[in-house]
C-alpha cells in the first residue's frame, strides 16, 4: 500500500490537457505523454508519481470549475506568479483551454512546438472547501516547463529542476544557480525549484 504523505498532489479523477487538445484523467496519464504546459508548448511526462495523502481541499472557482487539490500545491497566479493552493482565496488563477479545432503548426526539428491554442483567463478563486478523505494523491513530472494543466487550472510539480533535469549541480549550490537563470521565481524568495519560463526553440533537452 502507499504510504501516506502529505504532499503536493491531485486527484485521481482530474483531467490533464494533452498535446492533441484532449484532456485524460490523471491517473491514466503514462511516461512519454505529451501534456500542455504554462509556456503553452508540450512537453513530455518523464515521471508520475501516486501516494496516499488526506490534505484536501477543493478549490471553487468563479467559472464553475472545481479542483481537488492537496492544500500546499502550487496554483499559477496571472503575472507569472505562484500560490499554494490553500492561499488561493479570491485570488485570481491562471487558467488555460484549448481553442476548438484549432493547433499551432511546428516547425520542422523544433520539439514542443506542437500543441493546442489554447485561450489564458485569470479566474478567482470564490470558495474553498475542505475535504474530509484519504484518497490516492496523482502528480506529474514534465521536461523542462515542469506544469501542466489541471482541469484547465495551470498547476505545477515541486521536483527540483536539478533532480528533473538531471542537472548534477548539487541543490542551492552556486553552480546550480548560475546554471539555471532564467527561472521563474515560485518560492517567493526570487529562487526557483521547478519551473523554468524562458526556453530555447531547439531540441527537447533545450539546447543549442
Amino acid at each position: 500500500s502507499a504510504m501516506l504523505d502529505e504532499g503536493t498532489c491531485l486527484a485521481p479523477s482530474t483531467l490533464v490537457l494533452l498535446a492533441s487538445g484532449a484532456w485524460r484523467e490523471i491517473k491514466d496519464v503514462a511516461v512519454g505523454d505529451r501534456v500542455v504546459t504554462r509556456s503553452g508548448r508540450a512537453h513530455q511526462v518523464i515521471a508520475t508519481a501516486v501516494k496516499r495523502a488526506r490534505n484536501w481541499i477543493r478549490l471553487h472557482l468563479g467559472d464553475g470549475t472545481t479542483l481537488d487539490v492537496t492544500d500546499d500545491h502550487r496554483i499559477a497566479v496571472p503575472g507569472g506568479g505562484w500560490l499554494s493552493a490553500g492561499q488561493t482565496l479570491d485570488a485570481d488563477v491562471e487558467t488555460m483551454r484549448p481553442l476548438r479545432d484549432a493547433v499551432q503548426a511546428s516547425q520542422e526539428g523544433e520539439a514542443g512546438r506542437t500543441a493546442p491554442a489554447v485561450c489564458r483567463v485569470g479566474v478567482p478563486i470564490v470558495r474553498i472547501e475542505a475535504l474530509d478523505l484519504e484518497q490516492d494523491a496523482h502528480d506529474l513530472t514534465v521536461a523542462f516547463d515542469h506544469s501542466f494543466v489541471a482541469n484547465g487550472v495551470v498547476v505545477h510539480n515541486c521536483q527540483p529542476c536539478a533532480q528533473a533535469d538531471g542537472i548534477e549541480f548539487a541543490y542551492g549550490s552556486d553552480e546550480y544557480w548560475r546554471y539555471l537563470p532564467p527561472y521563474q521565481d515560485c518560492d517567493g524568495r526570487g529562487r526557483c525549484r521547478c519551473i523554468q519560463i524562458v526556453l530555447p526553440a531547439t531540441d527537447e533537452r533545450g539546447t543549442a
